[in-house]
């Protein structure tokens, strides 16, 4: 599950990612600053074992390289790495130990 919240500044930016354990795998929450003219748009789609999506309308602003990677968050999840595509969209790449994986955003939390 992807989860979006936001806070107000000028352009809508991702400035942190909080990783959580559920029952049925992992809770991801892209913390966004700002609101931009257009709402983040995702696009999503699995490729083997790993679940992507790509994010459009948010500029990423992470601490440090400015990407974002973590090993084995969640059992049955072997990473989860969130990298800019372009200057206005992100793609976040879950990769499972096996298998395929689904995903979908709520973006009311």
């Amino acid at each position: 599950m992807l989860t979006f919240q936001t806070a107000g500044v000028a352009a809508t930016e991702v400035t942190a990612i909080q990783l959580n354990p559920t029952n049925n795998g992992i809770s991801i929450r892209l913390n966004l600053q700002g609101e931009s003219q257009e709402s983040p748009q995702v696009s999503m789609g699995a490729q083997g074992n790993r679940w992507i999506a790509d994010i459009t309308n948010v500029q990423l602003r992470l601490p440090g390289d400015g990407g974002f990677r973590q090993a084995n968050p969640a059992p049955g999840v072997a990473s989860v790495a969130l990298t800019p595509l372009t200057a206005t969209s992100v793609r976040l790449v879950v990769t499972g130990e096996g298998g395929s994986l689904t995903g979908k955003p709520d973006p009311t939390q």
